[in-house]
């Protein structure tokens, strides 16, 4: 057996001894790392620390919009930051690593008060790493993996998979025929769609009753405003808050093919939707107004996720079953020149259509994970989910992968957690939008809604 001073470096032995200088100066770099260490042990970070830290993670998401068009659905922070740098990723790569250096520097705890910006700052940066680590291939993960390590959102329960087949059973009943059951949901959609010299009057109408109800629950400010543009220039409907209470609503027509998509549409990017949501947001930030970080939404993020489904949910509060049915007969079939008496019929089948889409996300899941091609994927959404445009729901899957749970799981448990909570549900969504960046409050309501279901 070789003696240990053959393989000390200062001991003798056949390799014989390291240089005295070569050993001191290892000696030095290794004291140099362990006192760094330390001191970043022991080091608390201060309140500009953070502030710097999060204009970092602000530049940091919109290189990667420039970078991946689309990844920022908002920023209404200063224009200043969003100027290309000299030293900004030039890749995805690139980005990934600041990204990693920005979560690592946010590790040094901050003071008091300081802290809990710091934890939320993490909050953003971990989803901010999971984006870039998806784009980047970076580990090998599943639509329900993404879903749950991004969004936190669980996949669905048995108990959700029931609603959808019970919906579409009494899809079958309220539409008798010997035609397959998609084929005469097409046919029925086809009776309601409003000609579109009245589509404009229609949306501004629900517009109003959308923002009248919501006034009712909730005290907005009274500079807040909503401007409509009318454009083909984006493929449905596009949000974006400007700050200082104010937002721009892009819209094109075909997206309002039918009465109660007015309705829809109007309510969820308006009123309590995310027009209002950004509003009490602001407001509730005051005097200071919101954290710069907050200033800006991922769309591949947890608190926009929580936006969604609380937009979607928020529909549902403004127009109870009974109210919308009152308000389609009585206003918007008028409107749209169709006969009130088809109204009950046609609320009936909004409703369960609505639920029985949620039939979309486990082959949505299938076709994301290799396990359906396109043709069958398309296929299985027109006929399993009664899917209006199968093509385009693929496409905006390929784009944003699980993001496309917003719309079905994300509407559900939210809608689910309000029923669920304590006291007066507006209030209780209200708290859930003023700080939808606070990621665990999302988490909480999908369990609750797992656990009520």
């Amino acid at each position: 057996m070789a003696s240990a001073a053959a393989f000390s470096p200062m001991g003798g032995g056949r390799h014989g001894r390291w240089p005295a200088g070569l050993y001191l100066a290892l000696l030095t770099v290794v004291l140099a790392l362990v006192t760094f260490l330390t001191m970043r042990e022991a080091r608390t970070a201060t309140p500009a620390d953070t502030e710097a830290e999060a204009i970092r993670y602000v530049r940091l998401a919109l290189a990667l919009d420039r970078l991946r068009e689309g990844e920022v659905d908002s920023w209404f922070g200063p224009a200043a930051l969003n100027r290309p740098e000299p030293d900004d990723p030039v890749d995805l790569g690139q980005l990934d690593r600041a990204v990693g250096d920005l979560a690592d520097d946010l590790t040094i705890p901050g003071e008091d008060h300081d802290e809990l910006h710091r934890a939320s700052l993490r909050t953003l940066v971990h989803g901010l790493s999971e984006v870039t680590a998806i784009m980047i291939e970076r580990g090998e993960r599943h639509f329900y993996q993404e879903a749950s390590r991004l969004y936190g959102i669980a996949p669905p329960t048995d108990v959700e998979a029931v609603r959808w087949r019970r919906a579409r059973a009494e899809l079958e009943v309220l539409l008798p025929g010997e035609a397959p059951l998609a084929a005469r949901v097409k046919a029925f959609r086809g009776r309601f769609v409003v000609p579109v010299d009245r589509q404009q009057a229609i949306f501004e109408r629900a517009l109003a009753e959308c923002r009248k109800r919501t006034l009712a629950r909730w005290k907005l400010p009274s500079g807040e405003r909503l401007d409509i543009i009318w454009t083909d220039a984006v493929p449905a409907a596009w949000h974006r808050y400007k700050g200082a209470f104010r937002s721009v609503l892009q819209i094109n027509r075909q997206a309002l093919a039918l009465p109660g998509q007015a309705i829809d549409l109007a309510c969820h990017e308006g009123y309590p939707g995310h027009h209002a949501q950004f509003v009490v947001a602001d407001a509730a930030a005051a005097p200071d107004g919101l954290p710069i970080e907050e200033r800006l939404t991922l769309l591949r993020s947890p608190g926009n996720m929580i936006r969604e489904g609380a937009a979607d949910a928020g529909v549902e509060l403004a127009f109870p079953e009974e109210e919308r049915f009152a308000f389609l007969r009585g206003v918007l079939f008028p409107l749209a020149g169709f006969d009130p008496a088809d109204a009950e019929r046609y609320v009936q089948f909004e409703a369960l259509e609505r639920v029985a889409s949620g039939a979309s996300l486990p082959i949505l899941a299938r076709y994301r994970d290799g396990v359906l091609d396109r043709d069958r994927a398309a296929d299985a959404l027109a006929e399993e989910a009664l899917v209006a445009s199968p093509g385009a729901l693929l496409d905006f899957t390929d784009r944003y992968g699980a993001y496309v749970a917003s719309y079905t799981l994300a509407r559900d448990r939210v809608r689910a957690a309000l029923d669920s909570s304590c006291g007066n549900p507006w209030t209780a969504l209200r708290a859930l939008v003023e700080r939808p960046h606070a990621a665990f409050l999302y988490r909480q309501a999908a369990a609750s809604a797992i656990a009520s279901s």
